[in-house]
């Protein structure tokens, strides 16, 4: 029998609320889902977000003193570890300029509070799962880059020897044609620095054009 596959890792999810027993009701809600971590305010919160790995999820309560879940949302949008995280609501507050204020914050949901245990999983899965297929997107594409940037240099040194073959070719038959291609080269490409150190071509000569020219 082959060795069992490593386990994988549960998301990991902040739960941000000032009152104790909301947390601890999200928390055991969530038990087996997911790894919480608890924070009683934003400047808790923003602190376990500094120095832990990044989470998959923030739900925060938006009613907090010093620091509310408003507040929390913008200074995350603008963190590394916390722009591309989905930042639920955990609130009564659901009126249409609530959920307007929210979502222009970059909020993925809201659950209404008090909350309902199967409203409150049901929700989490779902945007977990939204997660995890960005992830994916996105490291698909990340892998398809690096592809395609390998192919690239590949047809570009391709594309190189078979110049210079071609050189190296014309001079066998006739050695002041290949000299004369080289010089040429050598010429375009001293042109082609001076051209770019000033002038009104500097922006556009850059050294991979410099190099394709």
């Amino acid at each position: 029998m082959s060795a069992s596959r490593a386990s994988v890792p549960l998301p990991k999810i902040l739960v941000v609320d000032d009152e104790s027993v909301s947390r601890q009701f999200v928390s055991t809600s969530l038990a087996g889902l997911c790894e919480i971590a608890l924070a009683s305010s934003g400047t808790e919160a923003l602190e376990i977000i500094d120095r832990e790995a990044p989470f998959d999820m923030v739900l925060s309560d938006v009613e907090m003193p010093e620091m509310t879940g408003h507040d929390l949302a913008r200074l995350l949008r603008r963190h590394p570890k916390g722009m591309v995280v989905p930042f639920i609501f955990l609130t009564a507050r659901v009126s249409e300029e609530d959920e307007k204020i929210g979502f222009n914050l970059g909020a993925a949901d809201f659950i209404r509070k008090p909350i309902s245990a199967q409203i409150l999983v049901a929700r989490v899965k779902t945007h977990l799962d939204l997660k995890q297929s960005r992830d994916r997107i996105r490291d698909y594409n990340l892998r398809l880059e690096e592809r395609v940037a390998i192919r690239t240099r590949e047809l570009s040194f391709t594309q190189d020897v078979t110049i210079l073959s071609l050189a190296s070719l014309a001079e066998t038959r006739d050695n002041e044609t290949g000299n004369h291609i080289r010089r040429t080269q050598a010429y375009v490409r001293h042109l082609g620095d001076v051209l770019a150190a000033s002038g009104p071509y500097a922006e556009s000569l850059d050294e991979e054009t410099l190099i394709l020219i």
